[in-house]
């Protein structure tokens, strides 16, 4: 099922208005997450994300999991937008899946970009291998994410791989 011809075309920015929709979105969420740790699913944000919902106003939701749990993520993500009135567009690549959550009455959409730490891959080749960056995710405010030195080299070696040129808003980051 890995192709990594396919683009995705669907918008990358979080539609909310109305904090009613905010909090579809917040319930959605917290949901998600308590869905993973019921399911025992190894999970860590791969970006310094602040409070959630409202730090994803034009980001994508960037996730690892543990090696072999991919498939079983994309079955916790689909069970809860089922429970949320929405639908889950799924495109696969290697050692990831790219999911486009998208509720019912299109209030909100969210794309959710779900890796295993090996998942660096490019041409063929595995160029950063974060499973120790993945081994020291740290908790906070019941959420487990990356440890900000380790999100910054990785978008370093993201922009540097992909494009051969920093992008503006990652140089301050990458200085400190």
């Amino acid at each position: 099922m890995s192709n990594t011809n396919r683009t995705l075309t669907a918008p990358r920015t979080l539609l909310v208005g109305a904090s009613a929709k905010a909090s579809s979105l917040e319930a959605f969420l917290s949901e998600l997450f308590r869905g993973f740790e019921r399911e025992g699913i190894d999970y860590a944000l791969a970006r310094d994300y602040g409070p959630l919902p409202a730090s994803l106003d034009s980001r994508d939701l960037d996730l690892f999991v543990g090696e072999g749990q991919l498939e079983q993520a994309y079955q916790v993500v689909k069970s809860v937008a089922q429970t949320h009135s929405s639908t889950v567009l799924r495109i696969d690549q290697e050692s990831a899946m790219w999911l486009l959550v998208v509720h019912s009455d299109l209030s909100w959409a969210l794309r959710v970009d779900i890796a295993t730490p090996d998942a660096r891959i490019w041409r063929g080749v595995c160029n950063l291998n974060l499973d120790r960056a993945f081994q020291r995710k740290v908790g906070e405010s019941g959420l487990y994410r990356l440890q900000a030195h380790d999100i910054v080299l990785m978008q370093l070696c993201r922009d540097i791989m992909g494009s051969f040129r920093l992008r503006e808003k990652y140089r301050s980051a990458i200085t400190s």
